[in-house]
């Protein structure tokens, strides 16, 4: 008897040290089950100067999380790293049998993560030893949550609730749609958002409690939960509509506020014209921060939902990352390759660093501990930023564009429909074509004169026949008079 009970408060003492580190661990949206992206223990600071960088060997679009001194992070290289957290030298890596694209979880002495290769691995914390893993039905980008002993994650077409201790099936949920959003749990409840429209709330044993239609628009953002209010952004399913008429307008991508409890709307916040929102919002106290893949970042209150503020990059950059909030400062990454720093209550700009090598982008979001900032990028480099004081913060923007300028495509691998973002500095005749590995155009896409200025086009995976490409590799050639630049791209069917 002493010793089921002693049992049974270890455990509760392990899920209490594990929501205790909400505040100090948060990379993507992971470490607090919540989500809330806000790192309340940093002082007055700003992090701005590079502290050091690590280089694997693939491009990393698999956000950080640090604990106890170290730093966890995956590649595309197919290992998971742990650095140590003050000077990135390496501690262990591991390779697994694909590319990893979730953000780890870490909990019990293991470190949690999806992987491409279908299946949910832990390792151990201290040697990166596989400890188990669990095998699905496809790959998988959801991010596990771990609370205690049970571990939720996403994959094709189940939310799966995990033993995290030995990765046996507890339950899982079918939404017979893709599921990318990360699970956030609050008050003994997951929610989550699929490909299927709606927006779940589970009780711990798996039941539905209830569901929220969206209309027919897929949910990749996570959703952060707050003062009984969860937050999520959505992403008009508009593809067959592009392929029928070859137009983009999906003026109907939202961030939505439920009542936690009951699914009702408390307010709905529409984004600007093909804003969509692959990231999760961040909150801190009554704000709500959240981005959109057209390089606005916006600030809303929690309560009604009404912009408090209103800010675009000044680099016009692409945004697939979420925001993290620390000190009054708004972190918030791009696919320009620059870190931007805005002021937490008036949108201002305070700064940015830029990683400088061309065609670099970034896809994961930053993680902030104590003393430094984390965040990876496509040249394969861990990058972690250190603390400087806010009076000795230039306040002006230092590298702005320059040049022309082709950025990576988004999202890469894709599978329906890939967005490819250019600039242009003076009026010119554009071309823009797509070739297959035996160099023979696929299809071309643009084919006129056009404006200075950033201009986004998407390719929906079709020749100019008509016909769905089959998997494999491409390449995207841009030329604007005498610039010209290609970049790869990868389609999986």
């Amino acid at each position: 008897m002493k010793t089921k009970y002693f049992i049974i408060l270890v455990l509760a003492m392990m899920t209490i040290a594990h929501l205790r580190l909400s505040g100090q661990d948060w990379p993507m949206f992971r470490g607090n089950p919540q989500h809330w992206g806000w790192e309340e223990q940093t002082t007055d600071t700003l992090y701005k100067d590079l502290a050091w960088s690590f280089q694997s060997d693939g491009a990393i679009f698999s956000s950080p999380i640090v604990f106890q001194n170290q730093v966890f992070f995956a590649s595309v290289d197919n290992y998971i790293y742990c650095v140590n957290d003050s000077t990135g030298a390496l501690k262990w890596n591991t390779r697994l049998d694909n590319w990893v694209e979730s953000t780890p979880a870490i909990a019990n002495g293991m470190i949690y993560i999806g992987c491409m290769d279908h299946k949910i691995y832990a390792l151990d914390i201290e040697c990166g030893n596989i400890q188990w893993s669990f095998e699905t039905s496809s790959w998988i980008e959801s991010s596990p949550v771990v609370v205690g002993t049970c571990l939720y994650v996403g994959g094709t077409d189940y939310l799966y609730c995990l033993d995290a201790m030995n990765g046996q099936e507890k339950w899982k949920f079918n939404t017979t749609k893709y599921i990318v959003s990360s699970p956030a749990y609050w008050d003994g409840k997951i929610y989550f958002g699929s490909d299927d429209g709606n927006f779940y709330a589970l009780d711990s044993t798996g039941q539905k409690l209830w569901q929220y239609a969206t209309g027919g628009f897929s949910i990749a953002s996570s959703p952060v939960v707050k003062d009984s209010i969860v937050v999520f952004g959505t992403i008009d399913n508009g593809v067959k509509a592009y392929r029928e008429t070859k137009v983009v307008n999906s003026p109907y991508n939202q961030i939505v506020a439920l009542n936690a409890l009951t699914g009702e709307v408390k307010w709905e916040q529409l984004t600007e014209n093909f804003g969509l929102m692959h990231t999760s919002p961040a909150i801190m106290d009554s704000t709500v921060f959240y981005a959109t893949d057209r390089g606005v970042l916006r600030a809303l209150n929690l309560k009604n939902g009404k912009i408090r503020w209103q800010q675009s990059l000044p680099d016009s950059g692409l945004v697939w990352s979420s925001p993290a909030v620390a000190a009054g400062v708004v972190y918030l990454t791009s696919y320009s390759g620059n870190l931007t720093l805005f002021g937490a209550d008036s949108g201002q700009v305070l700064g940015q660093y830029q990683i400088g090598e061309p065609g670099v982008y970034i896809h994961a979001s930053p993680a902030i501990s104590q003393n430094y900032l984390y965040f990876g990028a496509s040249n394969g480099q861990m990058y972690a930023l250190g603390k400087v004081a806010n009076t000795n913060l230039a306040q002006n923007i230092a590298s702005m564009p320059v040049s022309p300028m082709l950025w990576q495509n988004y999202p890469n691998p894709f599978n329906l429909m890939t967005t490819i973002q250019y600039r242009l500095l003076i009026p010119d005749f554009v071309t823009i074509k797509i070739y297959n590995t035996l160099g023979q155009i696929v299809r071309t896409l643009v084919r006129h004169e056009q404006l200075p200025g950033t201009h986004h086009i998407t390719w929906d995976g079709r020749s100019d026949f008509g016909n769905e490409v089959t998997s494999g590799a491409y390449t995207i050639e841009i030329q604007a008079g005498n610039f010209r630049q290609t970049r790869k791209m990868m389609v999986l069917k």
